[in-house]
């Protein structure tokens, strides 16, 4: 028995050691993928900063693999990485296999390229890769539709024209709704009379809260957040409580406060990381009154996304 145990800690300490090495541990990743394998990884040591570089160097192969899924794989840890890493070379790399992996021949594939974007900075997408996002926004391929956002958020010289271009286009109601929060966010004031009217007509509920008030966080116009100031003034309980055994309606402004603390410039309200609010919920929402009572102006953080 003794001697099986040692065999046993042996393989488990020799497994352990294997996998804190990159190389190895995007080997397993991407070999479970195409033979269908299911076995637990230990994958943060590819997120520890030391690792950065030789990740993106041992990912490069897999972005033009035959297999859709290992593509998309590839992708999504360069966002994953790129989106943590403090180098902005790193940053703007990643952007840049994002932006390439919008052409991939798979839709889904560049679709979920074109999403993962959203993570990060306008620094951190170059001239190269704005020109590209441009061409591409001026095509007829499906991934303009899904880069209306970013070039909304990106706000370069162009984009305006091109995405009321892509308006008076045939498109489907949802294509639509993409196009005008875009250029609601370009500051276009009849697409964000248009979107604003859309959701003023919707009563504020718990639908609202999580579809329709992060939309208007997206656009970073006064006219929007105002709205929003408004919901988190208000005392009408007509949301329900994220924990399941508090069966009683709470206000709405709690869930608005998590949307609003990361935009604006000075707001008292903080979130941790993983977007919760820091604190008590009644004292935050206190807080933030006063602080929207004392403050008619106000400067809206439009860095991210």
């Amino acid at each position: 028995t003794l001697t099986c145990l040692l065999a046993i800690n042996f393989c488990l300490g020799f497994t352990t050691f294997s996998q804190s090495n990159p190389n190895t541990i995007l080997s397993a990743i991407f070999q479970n993928i195409k033979t269908g394998k299911i076995q637990a990884i230990d994958t943060k040591p590819l997120y520890q900063t030391a690792n950065h570089t030789k990740v993106f160097s041992l990912l490069a192969p897999y972005y033009t693999d035959t297999l859709s899924a290992v593509r998309d794989k590839a992708y999504e840890m360069a966002a994953s990485v790129g989106a943590i890493a403090a180098n902005k070379e790193l940053r703007t790399k990643s952007v840049n296999m994002l932006v390439a992996g919008c052409k991939d021949k798979d839709k889904l594939v560049a679709k979920s390229c074109a999403k993962r974007l959203e993570k990060f900075q306008k620094s951190d997408f170059d001239a190269g890769a704005v020109y590209t996002i441009k061409e591409l926004l001026s095509s007829q391929n499906t991934i303009a539709i899904q880069l209306a956002g970013i070039a909304g958020f990106l706000a370069f010289p162009e984009a305006e024209n091109i995405l009321l271009n892509k308006l008076s286009q045939q498109l489907s109601g949802k294509e639509k709704w993409q196009i005008r929060l875009a250029l609601a966010r370009l500051g276009n004031q009849e697409n964000l009379e248009f979107v604003l009217r859309k959701v003023r007509s919707v009563t504020v509920n718990d639908d609202v809260i999580y579809e329709a008030v992060p939309l208007l966080v997206y656009t970073r116009q006064k006219d929007a957040i105002d709205y929003l100031f408004s919901i988190v003034q208000s005392d009408e309980k007509s949301c329900t409580s994220a924990h399941p055994d508090y069966k009683e309606p709470i206000l709405c402004g709690y869930r608005v406060l998590e949307y609003l603390a990361p935009v604006i410039k000075d707001f008292p309200v903080k979130v941790d990381g993983s977007g919760e609010l820091k604190g008590d919920y009644a004292t935050n929402l206190q807080l933030a009154r006063m602080w929207i009572k004392q403050n008619n102006e106000y400067a809206i953080l439009s860095e991210g996304y």
